[in-house]
């Protein structure tokens, strides 16, 4: 595996979102992974909403008031396969607010 799942960043009804480290650097569709990412994880057999939001993220590359999207995998954890986008990672301080 080329990433390290973190802690919990939220969840919603079909999905769950993590912080994710990258721990082997390598390039996912000619992109390098950056450090710190937030993967978007929802169980194979639940994962339409996925899926269909990933091919909206390719439709939005390169757009510069979307998130960017590095990818996606299947990886089996536990004993239960999971579906996860590669997005990135958005600090707070990127936007110049503090979030309390």
């Amino acid at each position: 595996m080329m990433w390290r799942r973190g802690k919990i960043l939220g969840n919603g009804g079909s999905a769950m979102v993590y912080l994710a480290a990258v721990v082997l650097p390598t390039r996912n569709n000619d992109l390098l992974l950056p450090s710190l990412m937030a993967i978007k994880s929802a169980p194979v057999n639940n994962s339409q909403l996925l899926y269909i939001e990933r091919e909206l993220f390719s439709q939005f590359e390169g757009c510069p008031h979307i998130l960017r999207c590095f990818g996606d995998d299947v990886m089996i954890e536990d004993g239960e396969q999971w579906y996860n986008n590669l997005l990135e990672y958005l600090h707070w301080w990127k936007f110049g607010d503090r979030i309390e």
